[in-house]
């Protein structure tokens, strides 16, 4: 009998110690809980984190800031649980927006997007920069960046008043946004080109990209032809520039139809 009741006795105190840890993880549960519910609520609905300011840099275009200012307050909302609003700075996809704004507009270059604490995202854009305005065959005016590609419509009094050199193509390609109407290299060569005879005081009026040629028309009249798509260019340059020194000078070029400068051999006419 004594023995029996040493055994409920100490089956009573280990049931005891049981509820009292069961409490204790209860009251330990509850109160982790209730921390990740406060710091939810302040981290995504407090207004401390909503975010407020938008800063952008580096654009020029006002419509194109306004553009950038709306799309990423769009983005910037969001909604928690299906039906609770925010505009939390922790919430804000940066990799994304990044992303499909400089795919969505052409005359970005890239984007920076970062976030300040507690409430503040700043944009930092590069605005892609004319290398040489295209002209269609129906006589439609692009600006292109330096890989090419086109990214702006412009005039044909931009074009006459630029300082861009002016290119064409013989093939019959029509002017889209975003289409590379040709390659980056064949871009640095015309630059290469265009720089180089400024520089030189030959003064270009045209470039016209054909099959294996760039023709360089001259504001004199005459034409230089080079080799398209090719290391050869500083060679031929060097060549172009000795002619017009030696053989050339600005009183003998009245009647100057060309100047070949592919071969091995450059001759004029």
């Amino acid at each position: 009998m004594h023995k029996w009741k040493k055994r409920v006795k100490k089956y009573k105190k280990k049931l005891l110690r049981k509820k009292l840890f069961n409490l204790k993880s209860f009251l330990v549960f509850s109160l982790c809980f209730a921390s990740f519910l406060f710091f939810a609520y302040f981290f995504i609905f407090s207004d401390t984190f909503q975010v407020k300011k938008i800063i952008i840099n580096g654009v020029e275009e006002n419509g194109l800031r306004k553009d950038l200012k709306n799309e990423i307050e769009q983005n910037l909302g969001r909604k928690v649980f299906y039906f609770l609003k925010t505009k939390s700075i922790f919430l804000a996809d940066i990799n994304h927006l990044e992303k499909d704004l400089t795919k969505k507009h052409s005359l970005i270059s890239s984007i920076d997007l970062r976030k300040i604490l507690p409430d503040t995202v700043v944009l930092e854009v590069k605005e892609k920069k004319p290398e040489a305005v295209y002209c269609s065959k129906n006589n439609n005016y692009f600006l292109l960046d330096k890989t090419g590609e086109i990214f702006k419509i412009t005039t044909e009094s931009f074009s006459q008043s630029s300082t861009l050199p002016l290119i064409s193509l013989s093939e019959n390609i029509s002017g889209e946004i975003g289409k590379k109407i040709i390659l980056p290299e064949e871009m640095q060569e015309i630059i290469q080109i265009y720089q180089y005879l400024k520089k030189i005081g030959a003064e270009t009026e045209k470039f016209t990209l054909s099959a294996g040629k760039i023709t360089a028309r001259m504001k004199e009249g005459w034409e230089a032809y080079f080799q398209r798509n090719t290391q050869d260019i500083p060679l031929e340059l060097l060549k172009l520039n000795l002619i017009l020194k030696k053989e050339l000078p600005l009183e003998k070029r009245k009647n100057l139809q060309y100047i070949e400068l592919r071969f091995s051999k450059s001759y004029y006419k």
